[in-house]
């Protein structure tokens, strides 16, 4: 379903540098009935598997994966039959990611991999946070939405 109300939340660069170790399997939110987060990745540089790429682990953004995933009996033997795809990407390639999906970076042997992000959100998950979190950049004037990226191209 497509949503109008999306609202930007991060532009940054995600670094990981030679001799990074690699991240424990992890999503970005707690699982919720509908996506609160998209990350989009843009590749800086050509990204090898020496490099740390990304992991994502595909069809794993439900509730049965995430109760699974955080119980300790259950989580080796659902971690060993999980699918998984490494990011390798070119310069220039993008991925995106729901926040919900199981992911980690890594352990890098190479050299500094650096990937250019930006996050949109679902403005009602972070209302309905307490303490909420602030709605707009740290920028003064900076308020963006998903049309505000549309209309670029």
């Amino acid at each position: 379903m497509y949503r109008n109300d999306s609202e930007f939340h991060e532009l940054s660069a995600l670094v990981s540098d030679c001799g990074a170790n690699s991240q424990p399997i992890h999503p970005d939110s707690v699982y919720t009935d509908e996506a609160p987060i998209y990350t989009v990745f843009i590749a800086l540089q050509d990204i090898t598997h020496k490099m740390g790429p990304t992991i994502f682990l595909p069809n794993t953004n439900n509730q049965s994966c995430h109760d699974q995933h955080k119980n300790a009996s259950t989580k080796d033997a659902f971690l060993n039959q999980c699918e998984f795809r490494e990011s390798l990407l070119k310069k220039g390639d993008g991925a995106i990611m729901g926040s919900r999906s199981l992911h980690c970076g890594s352990e890098n042997n190479k050299c500094r991999r650096s990937l250019f992000y930006m996050t949109l959100r679902r403005p009602s998950y972070f209302h309905d946070c307490n303490p909420p979190i602030p709605v707009g950049s740290k920028w003064a004037g900076l308020d963006l939405n998903i049309f505000d990226f549309f209309s670029l191209f």
